[in-house]
């Protein structure tokens, strides 16, 4: 299938209405019916929802963390020789990325090829009640289709928002549910208090599924053990990184000190996963008058757990990546908690990076370090409180930038948000740049049109500069 054909699908696909549509129909209080409007397109597939338990599902909501656990998850079971599907979300460079064969995002021909078929059977189905579904609902749709045509052994469901209304949710049979750290996030849709984002959360729940969570908020964790009851589903909260044996042996495959407790989650839900699906085994649905049990930590040099936790590879979490005497440290904090996180984990690598300086001056002091901090962001999301959470004195220079990859917006671009104009994403970009100059008035800021405006202001300032450069 040739190029055209992937340009059309992209296109096709940046026209139906996307997850920031869904929010503001949500803040007005719009019921969503995606999960009667996901069962309606895919019964037009052929597909039934018995057949979705052929994938043997491992299903995550959850706050923060998400997708690095899933990743965590397929790298762990794809060392095991299982065929995974893992659906993911956002993307960075292809939506190509949100589906994914044995780690690596499906090819062009194959995206548009599927996509096609799906789109005109979609389309031909559409009704006054289930008209054609959204970016994120037509994208899971295709992701179970894909996974079913390829015969996974597992399909790793990652969560769109939410988690009861997510459409993701119309699995009735999953093998083990899970729940990653619980924050404050899209609170128009999902609630203002931790019970209300915990409740949602749950709905992931399922009766007699195993699910598994790592510690919460006390308020939070209440709901979940509420919401596990409720559907009699067995909730079991997984042992702190350090617990393991050889937890310190163990570099993982992405940075940053959060990681550990999702590398537990991840370790725990596969060895239920494999207990359930290989050996058959049925100790993690045996009922409790409990509400909640405790994960042991287990040998980590068992079932490629170790193994598969150093291979993982998930861009854009606490990653580094330097081009000559710039150094990028990316990450995509939106809590307050992730920026708490992201902030020690660029100053540990800002420690590191200095550590290994040969060209010391003669007077001993080491070269002059110029810091970059680059922000943007969107949705809901108050950018205030992230912002003082930045240290932002820190920093030699400050610029905000829209999402745009580049300044022109093209229909059948990868990376198009057709639901958001550009002035409005300039003016939440405006926003943004005049609360940190509130909070941090001596630090300089620009303001630019786009990423790639963005990437030339800072090779311009590293070649000012003339010394090392690190971005956050």
């Amino acid at each position: 299938m040739d190029r055209s054909a992937y340009t059309l699908a992209i296109e096709r696909l940046n026209r139906l209405q996307s997850n920031a549509e869904y929010l503001r129909n949500a803040a007005f209080g719009k019921k969503s019916n995606s999960l009667e409007r996901t069962n309606h397109f895919l019964r037009a597939l052929g597909i039934e929802i018995e057949d979705l338990n052929r994938l043997m599902i491992i299903h995550v909501a959850g706050t923060k963390g998400k997708g690095s656990t899933c990743a965590f998850v397929e790298s762990i079971l794809r060392l095991n020789g299982y065929k995974t599907g893992f659906y993911s979300s956002p993307h960075l460079v292809a939506v190509r990325e949100r589906i994914r064969i044995n780690g690596e995002p499906i090819s062009e021909d194959k995206f548009a090829r599927h996509f096609h078929h799906v789109y005109n059977i979609l389309e031909a189905n559409k009704t006054n009640e289930f008209k054609m579904p959204g970016y994120f609902n037509f994208l899971t749709i295709m992701a179970f289709y894909v996974f079913l045509k390829e015969n996974v052994d597992v399909a790793i469901m990652e969560v769109g928002i939410g988690g009861k209304l997510d459409c993701t949710n119309v699995v009735e049979k999953p093998i083990v549910t899970g729940v990653t750290s619980l924050d404050f996030d899209h609170c128009r849709l999902l609630g203002n208090t931790l019970t209300e984002i915990a409740q949602n959360k749950a709905g992931i729940f399922k009766q007699g599924v195993p699910a598994l969570t790592v510690q919460q908020p006390e308020e939070a964790m209440f709901a979940l053990k509420e919401t596990a009851q409720e559907v009699n589903a067995p909730l079991y909260i997984v042992p702190p990184w350090s617990n393991y044996p050889d937890s310190s042996k163990i570099d993982l495959g992405i940075q940053g000190e959060a990681q550990k407790l999702n590398a537990s989650l991840a370790v725990q839900l596969v060895n239920v996963w494999l207990s359930r699906v290989k050996y058959r085994n049925s100790k993690f649905i045996t009922d409790s008058n409990e509400k909640c049990g405790f994960l042991d930590a287990i040998t980590l040099g068992q079932n490629h757990f170790a193994l598969g936790l150093s291979k993982t590879v998930w861009h854009g979490r606490c990653e580094i990546i330097r081009k000559g005497n710039i150094t990028f440290f990316l990450d995509a904090a939106h809590t307050i908690d992730s920026m708490n996180n992201c902030r020690q984990w660029f100053s540990q690598q800002i420690e590191r990076f200095t550590s290994t300086f040969d060209n010391i001056s003669t007077d001993g002091t080491l070269p002059k370090i110029h810091r970059v901090f680059v922000f943007n962001c969107t949705g809901d999301r108050d950018p205030r409180p992230l912002l003082a959470k930045s240290a932002g004195t820190d920093f030699d220079l400050a610029i905000f930038t829209t999402n745009r990859l580049m300044n022109e917006k093209k229909i059948d671009s990868d990376h198009s948000n057709l639901t958001i104009t550009e002035n409005h994403e300039d003016e939440i970009r405006s926003n943004n740049a005049r609360i940190w100059q509130e909070l941090f008035p001596p630090v300089k800021s620009l303001q630019v049109e786009c990423i790639r405006d963005c990437i030339e202001q800072i090779v311009s300032y590293s070649r000012l500069v003339q010394s090392p450069t690190l971005v956050l």
